[in-house]
């Protein structure tokens, strides 16, 4: 069976709560009112506020869910944020030898890795021809294909995952996986998402990592990151790039 290679994607599948909701809820919390959702400049005042305050938790009340495709390199570090909620597909029941074998690696790796994927492919039919899949896949290696739904709060994603995934120091392909997440909430939260742009290297200690000096973090994080999958650049993070390049002029 011939093997196939993809490239990591990103698919919003659904969203929960907004920002004009969170920030009624104060007219409940300092004025005993019914919670009503407030007018977009009330709306971007007070959001701005709840999160250079550090008043996170209302960032709760609101968040998405994602299918994701890439390696099993990339959802080993992705379950490690535990503030998440995820279902991976199941190398235990699904049967890939009924299945195209999909292999996400990186372009540029897969000329030189086909013979040994080609390989591994070879040797998961052979062994799936007597064996059962749970046993069949111990053959299988990281650069495997997988999906996994992931549920993640605002909170979560945009003050904890996004600044550690997406800085420089981050797995290239957790990295774009990051960015593409950013993408497809950027018009459902877009004060919440526009602060996070505008922050995000001050957000966590480690997002310059291995930046040279002279060297611009955050443009390094987006190109290297899009440009290691052949990947194009959504708008809103070019744009954030773009705004965030004039700041440092």
């Amino acid at each position: 069976m011939p093997i196939s290679f993809a490239k990591p994607e990103v698919r919003l599948l659904a969203t929960w709560g907004n920002e004009s909701f969170i920030a009624g809820m104060l007219d409940t919390i300092y004025g005993n009112k019914q919670p009503e959702l407030a007018d977009p400049q009330k709306t971007k005042k007070r959001l701005e506020k709840f999160l250079a305050d550090g008043h996170h938790s209302v960032m709760e009340f609101m968040g998405a869910q994602w299918l994701l495709t890439g390696s099993r390199a990339l959802s080993h570090e992705l379950v490690r944020h535990r503030v998440a909620s995820y279902w991976q597909e199941s190398q235990r029941y699904v049967d890939y030898a009924k299945h195209q074998i999909t292999y996400v690696v990186p372009p540029h790796l897969r000329a030189a890795l086909s013979p040994w994927l080609e390989e591994e492919a070879a040797r998961y039919i052979d062994l799936r021809a007597e064996n059962t899949a749970e046993n069949s896949r111990y053959v299988l290696s990281n650069a495997f294909q997988t999906k996994i739904l992931i549920q993640m709060n605002a909170r979560e994603f945009f003050l904890n995952f996004l600044p550690l995934r997406a800085g420089t120091g981050a797995f290239h392909e957790i990295r774009v996986v990051t960015w593409l997440m950013y993408d497809s909430v950027h018009e459902k939260f877009p004060i919440t998402a526009e602060w996070v742009g505008k922050h995000l290297t001050q957000l966590h200690p480690d997002f310059c990592r291995e930046v040279k000096p002279g060297e611009n973090c955050l443009k390094k994080s987006i190109e290297e990151a899009f440009s290691e999958w052949e990947l194009e650049v959504p708008r809103s993070v070019r744009d954030l790039m773009t705004q965030y390049l004039r700041t440092q002029a």
